[in-house]
């Protein structure tokens, strides 16, 4: 062959490679366009399916037949701890605010209770709305005192009223007196007057107790440090003394010396925030305490609950000892 069909032949490679790479982008961008297409029907697809059964969950609430009222509010309640959908709740607000006040109010047992958990995700959903948690305080306080409701719906109304203003009170005088509120309730399991044994309570009690114990906990947290210290040491009385919470680690429930563990752990943060010498003379006292739960190893225990209290206050006893 000729040099110059030689050249000839190589400018055709060339060319013919540069028409191939041109069809290859093609075919990229119209693969891309194709997939970015194909996932936003999938997503469309997805949220149709969602809404289908949400709005299937919402027609059974109103349904005579308790039980089928009961898995329609646990249907809403994973379908909104799984999907943030805050505009097809909004449009259903007061629908659903109405199934949690009946579901609360007339229900009994899992019905309250399922009313009570989809009280906090309402007010997730759509961003703290403005009112709603005031409006849900009222019956769920009610609830809560109502000692012909049962231990766990009048607990999990505890978690509700702690969830909700957590996420949506910025009234500190309103959250003080709210917080002496669950003391009332978990004063059940302090120490008897003697400060030496603790009041004997059933299971049921104890979970009712724990639950409003950690919600005090976590209101606890929007407590400006300077004021839980005022509260907690000038003679004021609005918070319990440290050592109530010390008497409340020897419960005979598992639940109650856990959530003491934490909230002691908690006050101690928060006081020492504002001072580093906060409840300095007490902290012997709390680390002796919190290690022999740290390596309790009574048989009379359930081996689960050993290994869950010792987790809990390893962790507890790292904090207090730093």
């Amino acid at each position: 062959m000729s040099r110059r069909n030689k050249k000839a032949a190589g400018k055709g490679r060339i060319n013919d490679s540069n028409s191939e790479d041109e069809s290859f982008d093609n075919v990229s961008v119209y693969s891309h366009v194709s997939e970015v297409a194909s996932s936003e029907a999938a997503e469309d697809l997805a949220n149709e399916r969602f809404e289908e059964k949400f709005e299937k969950a919402l027609e059974q609430a109103t349904e005579k037949s308790a039980q089928t009222r009961i898995q329609a509010l646990q249907a809403i309640c994973e379908l909104l701890m799984h999907r943030y959908m805050p505009d097809f709740v909004e449009d259903r607000k007061m629908t659903l605010m109405d199934f949690v006040e009946k579901s609360v109010r007339r229900g009994k047992g899992q019905e309250q209770v399922w009313g009570a958990r989809l009280a906090p995700l309402l007010v997730l959903q759509l961003g703290g709305e403005e009112g709603m948690s005031k409006a849900m305080n009222q019956f769920l306080l009610t609830t809560v005192q109502d000692k012909a409701v049962n231990f766990d719906a009048r607990a999990k109304c505890c978690a509700a009223l702690g969830l909700l203003n957590f996420l949506d009170c910025e009234d500190i005088g309103a959250l003080v007196q709210l917080m002496q509120f669950f003391e009332t309730i978990f004063a059940g399991s302090y120490l008897r007057g003697d400060d030496k044994s603790p009041i004997s309570v059933t299971a049921e009690a104890g979970t009712l107790h724990a639950e409003a114990l950690s919600a005090w906990g976590l209101l606890l947290t929007l407590v400006p440090s300077g004021d839980f210290v005022s509260l907690m040491t000038n003679g004021q009385h609005k918070f319990p003394s440290i050592k109530k919470f010390l008497g409340l680690l020897q419960s005979p429930h598992l639940d109650v010396r856990m959530a003491a563990g934490e909230t002691i752990a908690l006050i101690l943060e928060s006081g020492r925030a504002h001072d580093e010498n906060f409840l300095e003379e007490e902290i012997g006292e709390m680390c002796d305490a919190v290690k022999q739960l740290a390596t309790d190893s009574h048989k009379y225990r359930a081996k689960r609950d050993r290994k869950a209290q010792r987790a809990t206050f390893r962790d507890v006893l790292r904090y207090l000892e730093r």
